[in-house]
Order: C-alpha cells, then sequence, then structure tokens
C-alpha cells in the first residue's frame, strides 16, 4: 500500500530556494506578454527605493537682437533640466495551502507520487495567480497614470492595502477637455475630431513624436457612430445621400477620416483585472479613464524602476527565500503550525515613472469648458 503524505511531507518536496526558483519560473513564463511591458521599459534592479528623473526642458525660440557694429552679442538663457523624485512602491500577497486543501486532495484520490504531482500542479497554478496579480497592478499603474495623470490607491482597487495619490507631473497644459461651454463627445452637435485635432497640434507644438491614441471601446464606439463622424465620412468618401454608412466597417471609416484630417490611428484599450475583497476574487474597476483619450508615442512612455526586496537577506532557517525576473519578484515560503499551512508570499518594489511626463497627452471627453483645458 502507498503511504499517505502529510501537508508537511507535500511542503518538503519544494525544500530549498532553487527547487522554488524553478517552480516561479514554470509559474512565471505565463506573463512574458504583460500589457504593461508594451508601455515600459523595466530597468535594471537598483540599490535604493527611490527614483529620480531629469528631463530636458524645451528651449524657446528667441528673436535675435539688432545689435550696432562694435556692440557685444546679448547672452541668452539656456533651459536645463526639470527633476522629478519620488519613492518606489512595495506591492505583493500571499496564498496559503492548508489542511482543507490537503484534504480536497485525499478526496480526489491522490496518494504517493500522483499527490505530490497534484500538490505540485496546484501550488504553480495558485503561484501563477500571485505572479499574475503583481503584473495586473502595473498595468493598473500604467493604464491609470496615462488616462488621468496620477495613480490613485483607494478603498476601490487597494481595498487591503495603504491609500496614496502619486502625480505623473504632466503639465497642464497637456490636459485638455471640449473646448465649449456645455458639449461633449455625448453631445451630437459638437464634432469630436477637432479635440483629436487639438492634441495633435499641441504635440507638434511641443516637438513631440507621437503616433497614436489610446481610448476604451466605448469611447471608440462613440466616437466612430458620432453623426458629425459620420457626416465627414459621408463627405470624403464622395457619397450620396441616399448611401447607407452601415454598409462601411468601423475600421474604414476610422481610416478614411484618419488620412484625410491627417491624424494618428488608434488603439483601443482592453482591460480585466481582479482584486479580492472578504477572500472572494471580484473584478476591479478599469484603470483607464472612461471616456479619455491619449495621445503618445508607440515607443514605452515609462522606467519600470525597481530595487530587490530587502526580504532577499533574510537568513531564517524555517523560511525558503528565492526570486525570478533578476530580483524583481522575491517569494518565500513558510511552514507554519495551529494552525497547520504553508504560506507562499510575493513581493515586488517598483513605480513606473514618465520617460518625458511632457510627451503624454490627455483629453477628457466628457468635460466640457469654454477654454477646453483640464481633465
Amino acid at each position: 500500500m502507498t503511504p499517505e503524505l502529510s501537508l508537511y511531507d507535500l511542503g518538503q518536496v519544494v525544500s530549498g530556494s532553487k527547487e522554488l526558483g524553478k517552480i516561479m519560473d514554470r509559474a512565471n513564463e505565463k506573463y512574458n506578454n504583460s500589457a504593461w511591458k508594451f508601455y515600459c521599459d523595466k530597468l535594471d534592479p537598483q540599490p535604493i527605493d527611490e527614483w529620480v528623473k531629469y528631463v530636458d526642458t524645451d528651449e524657446t525660440e528667441v528673436r535675435a537682437s539688432v545689435l550696432s557694429l562694435n556692440s557685444k552679442r546679448p547672452v541668452r538663457g539656456v533651459s536645463g533640466a526639470e527633476k522629478y523624485f519620488g519613492n518606489l512602491l512595495r506591492m505583493g500577497h500571499a496564498f496559503t495551502l492548508d489542511a482543507k486543501d490537503f484534504y480536497e486532495l485525499r478526496k480526489l484520490g491522490y496518494h504517493g507520487d500522483g499527490m505530490i504531482d497534484a500538490y505540485i500542479n496546484k501550488y504553480v497554478n495558485k503561484s501563477a495567480a500571485m505572479i499574475q496579480g503583481i503584473h495586473s497592478e502595473i498595468n493598473n499603474m500604467v493604464w491609470q497614470g496615462l488616462s488621468t495623470g496620477k495613480i490613485v490607491f483607494d478603498a476601490n482597487n487597494n481595498p487591503d492595502g495603504i491609500l496614496m495619490t502619486k502625480d505623473l507631473q504632466i503639465p497642464a497644459e497637456n490636459k485638455m477637455c471640449c473646448k465649449h461651454a456645455s458639449y461633449t463627445w455625448w453631445s451630437d452637435e459638437y464634432d469630436p475630431i477637432q479635440d483629436l485635432a487639438r492634441l495633435r497640434d499641441k504635440a507638434r507644438e511641443k516637438g513631440k513624436i507621437v503616433d497614436h491614441f489610446e481610448m476604451r471601446k466605448e469611447t471608440y464606439q462613440r466616437l466612430i457612430s458620432h453623426p458629425l463622424v459620420l457626416s465627414r465620412f459621408t463627405n470624403y468618401a464622395n457619397l450620396s445621400a441616399g448611401v447607407a454608412v452601415t454598409m462601411y466597417a468601423t475600421d474604414q471609416i476610422w481610416a478614411r477620416i484618419r488620412e484625410t484630417d491627417n491624424l494618428p490611428d488608434i488603439l483601443v484599450i482592453d482591460e480585466l483585472s481582479m482584486h479580492e475583497e472578504n477572500g472572494i476574487a471580484v473584478s476591479s474597476p478599469k484603470a483607464f479613464k472612461e471616456k479619455t483619450v491619449v495621445l503618445r508615442s508607440s515607443a514605452p512612455s515609462f522606467d519600470l524602476v525597481n530595487t530587490p526586496s530587502i526580504n532577499l537577506d533574510d537568513r531564517n532557517p524555517a523560511t525558503i527565500t528565492t526570486e525570478i525576473d533578476n530580483k524583481f519578484i522575491t517569494i518565500q515560503k513558510e511552514f507554519r503550525s495551529d494552525p497547520m499551512a504553508e504560506i507562499t508570499s510575493f513581493e515586488s518594489i517598483n513605480f513606473t515613472v514618465p520617460k518625458d511626463p511632457t510627451a503624454i497627452f490627455i483629453l477628457n471627453a466628457g468635460k466640457a469648458a469654454s477654454n477646453g483645458q483640464g481633465i
């Protein structure tokens, strides 16, 4: 008869940092294409939990002075660099394998080597969910930062963590709204294309390289179905009054408008993330703000600055510690009694720092103001 394995016996299957590291590498493999990697350059780990960024300020064109033959040329001031700085954020969570999980494996009929395989699969799947949670939090920071100019942790998106706000220092003139006393994109009398052109023109004025807009699906659907946008398309495509615009796909409509009005392309944001409330996974509020348009370059807009967790220095013999992705995520595994449980925790210390806050342009398409400024 195959001897029964205890929860402690199963825990000893992963009894060193090398074995734990191999399991975590396996769990992490599926997240090589996490959304934040489209927006961020992940830097090598640094030794401290602070970040500093210097951004060259734009030189202002000043007219030359008309001089007499023997006079000296006036010396103009030269712009320097803006300094941005702050602290990295500590993020993490843990899972427990306890008596309940152990009995569930027994009820499923696992014994001996089969029990070991089932335990490892369960451990990898739970670990993958924890690692995914860290990647999801970084996605949240990117999308929220891009669409609001700040990163907010509140009771809605961080119910069991600290509450704070991080301002990304995007200039006020880069934050716009609909230029009307009361009309927005959701007013049939207001043409949304003029706002996209304003964003484009502001980027050109500041000498920034941008190549696409980003918005949520709902915002894109409103844009592409707006009566005045469809009227533009009908005009540009030389359609007669009796031709139904509905026979054209939305990408055809946008392609014609984009080409005629010389506008960047559009990337539609589709996101889904979960957080836990009272032990139950629930859908998180979407981080990319609704009714918002962002104009930026397709090159990464952020540096993912990070530092190794101090827990890597933990020498407690009862704890197994390892790391993955060049010390980006630290994992610790410990065994406890009364009640008997195996706890595995995951931690990453990082922050999404804009490479150039002046190269991000935001439009609140659901807000109106006569001067067209503010989000």
